[in-house]
Parts: C-alpha cells; sequence; structure tokens
C-alpha cells in the first residue's frame, strides 16, 4: 500500500519553523537553529517522512499556497532562499534564467568567432537565435543583454509577489 503524504500547510509549517525572509533561513522552533541538508544543490527539508525543497516551503509559509509550477531562484543560487531572490515561474522561464556562461567569454550568449571578433546568440522557444557578430565581447553582451528583454518571459512583474500581482 503506497504512503500517502499530505502538502504542509501554513499553519503547519508556522507551528515547526520560523523564516527569515533577510537570510532565506529555515529556523526550528524547537532548536532555534537554521535547518536543512543539501540535495541536488538545493536546501532540503524532511517533513512527514517527504523531502521537501525549503524554497517550495518558504512559498506555502508566506503566501499561503503552494506554489503552481516553479520557483526560480533570480541570482541562480540554489542555497539563497532569501524572499527577494524567490520567484514563482513557468518551467520556460526558470530555463531562461540558467547560468549558462561561455567558458571563453565568461558572458552567457557570448563566444568566439573568426579574427578576434565574438558571436552573440540567445535560446528562445527552444531553438538559438544568431544575434550578430561584434568587435568585443562586452558589444556582444550588451545585444545579448537587449535580446532578453525581447525574447526572455521572466520581467520585473514576475518578481513581484502572488499579492502584488
Amino acid at each position: 500500500m503506497a504512503v500517502k503524504y499530505s502538502i504542509p500547510n501554513q499553519s503547519d509549517l508556522r507551528s515547526l519553523y520560523q523564516y527569515n525572509p533577510d537570510t532565506g533561513d529555515m529556523i526550528s522552533n524547537r532548536t532555534k537553529r537554521p535547518i536543512g541538508t543539501l540535495e541536488n544543490g538545493y536546501k532540503v527539508i524532511r517533513l512527514r517522512g517527504k523531502d521537501y525543497r525549503v524554497h517550495r516551503l518558504i512559498w506555502m509559509y508566506m503566501y499561503n499556497r503552494w506554489p503552481i509550477e516553479m520557483i526560480d531562484h533570480i541570482n541562480g543560487i540554489k542555497t539563497d532562499n532569501r524572499l527577494c531572490n524567490l520567484r514563482e515561474v513557468t518551467a520556460r522561464q526558470n530555463a531562461e534564467n540558467r547560468n549558462t556562461v561561455n567558458a571563453i567569454s565568461g558572458l552567457k550568449g557570448v563566444l568566439p568567432s573568426f579574427k578576434g571578433r565574438w558571436k552573440c546568440q540567445i535560446g528562445h522557444n527552444g531553438k538559438v537565435i544568431y544575434l550578430g557578430t561584434y568587435d568585443t565581447k562586452e558589444e556582444a553582451y550588451d545585444i545579448y543583454c537587449k535580446a532578453s528583454l525581447v525574447f526572455h518571459t521572466h520581467n520585473e512583474s514576475s518578481k513581484k509577489s502572488p499579492d502584488e500581482k
């Protein structure tokens, strides 16, 4: 017989933990210490025999609802669970925010081209869009950043809490 798990509600979480939105720590009400272990780069808490990613529990703790899709760490650091670094996004938006930096240029979307020039490209809807070739990697990165405002769907309004929408 399979074990059924119920999703913890806000009052369950608040009876067990305190959350510090400035540090991102979930603190045990019993031990008064930050809790969680690392699993695949994310902080995880075991609750009633099931592991939960801390950033998802924080969403319930703060907004009294389970995230509909995904919670994105805006700065790309999986352990940074400060409230200002978390936002609810679609899977596609989350993929757009991945920190995939080119090893040679050190910049997202910028790759070396011929004769010391730099090419720029961006991913959108599963395709790579060529944005041109430029004399400096800084120029190419500037174009990438402008294109990301057009092609990537996460924007300033997506950083707002559910209460502000």
